[in-house]
């Protein structure tokens, strides 16, 4: 029997919705709220506790949000890029995730649906970037990978400067938004992807813990399609850096490698936990880069090195 969760069954849904009586008197922003609101709880509560795990508030959001533009672009009663805000600031207020994921959601999908609406989305997105509620900030990926699909080389140039932007969040976006998943496979793609080396690259040495991290799980992902691309793309930083390789170089302090180096080691050590652990024709390769220690003893949980004990 097929689940009653289905993309398709929720749009079936939320046509009939849209087409009564309590959907056509919604002539406020807030009434409009209220509405959406009502109906998001209705879809969830409808979804199979089994199911919870890949089907939650998130999905819904995704699920309705083109259909919401579009009915709410064709009614031409509220201007979108206002409407998202106070759907998040709403949600946000009263704790509600529905509506701050549906107002992202709304975002990212009028964001991208024409150039004039993608310049000023990008003047407004880095409000939520910086969002002190993280989920809020994990949600502004969606946006530029929305933008993305649809203004390729556009979203990148807007995307060119974040990468040198003061602010951390901002900086992260960049790498956690290109990340190469099922849904931009040609991320993957060595003859498409320069762009997004050259913001690696860039990231690098980040002195940003949380962006460290993202570039590093950016570039583990990477090295599930493209192991040599990386490799040899570490082995370069490793060159430029000037940075002696030895077998305890991984468990080095920022004392003994500098700042910057120690960050830069930190990331590939995050960088190149897949190919460790599921490609040993590349171990002497790693080798080459991280040295010895970082294969017998690293350590995915804390990125470091779990040394044993002298004796």
């Amino acid at each position: 029997m097929p689940s009653i969760c289905t993309k398709r069954a929720i749009l079936q849904r939320l046509e009939k919705k849209c087409c009564s009586e309590e959907f056509s008197k919604c002539d406020t922003e807030e009434e409009m709220i209220r509405f959406l609101e009502k109906y998001m709880e209705y879809e969830y509560d409808l979804i199979p506790q089994k199911e919870r795990m890949r089907k939650g508030s998130v999905f819904i959001a995704k699920c309705i949000g083109e259909a919401c533009l579009t009915k709410l672009q064709n009614e031409k009663k509220f201007e979108i890029f206002s409407f998202a805000d106070k759907l998040i600031s709403c949600g946000e207020r009263e704790k509600t995730r529905n509506l701050y994921n549906l107002g992202v959601i709304l975002l990212g999908y009028h964001m991208s649906s024409s150039l004039q609406d993608l310049c000023k989305g990008f003047e407004i997105l880095p409000k939520y970037v910086d969002h002190p509620n993280w989920e809020i900030r994990e949600m502004s990926c969606f946006c530029i990978r929305e933008c993305i699909k649809n203004f390729r080389q556009e979203t990148i140039s807007y995307l060119q400067p974040w990468v040198r932007s003061e602010n951390s969040n901002i900086r992260r976006l960049v790498s956690e938004s290109l990340r190469p998943l099922n849904d931009m496979k040609w991320l993957r793609d060595p003859e498409e992807n320069d762009f997004l080396l050259r913001f690696l690259h860039e990231l690098r040495a980040d002195p940003s813990e949380y962006v460290r991290k993202s570039v590093g799980n950016n570039l583990k992902d990477l090295s599930k399609y493209i192991p040599v691309i990386i490799l040899d793309l570490l082995s370069a930083w490793i060159k430029e850096a000037r940075i002696e390789v030895n077998a305890g170089l991984a468990s080095m302090n920022k004392t003994k490698l500098g700042e910057r180096n120690y960050y830069l080691i930190w990331t590939m050590k995050h960088a190149l936990r897949w190919v460790r652990e599921r490609n040993p024709e590349y171990h002497i390769r790693i080798q080459g880069i991280l040295g010895e220690n970082y294969l017998l003893y690293y350590n995915e949980k804390h990125n470091k090195l779990a040394l044993p004990r002298k004796t």
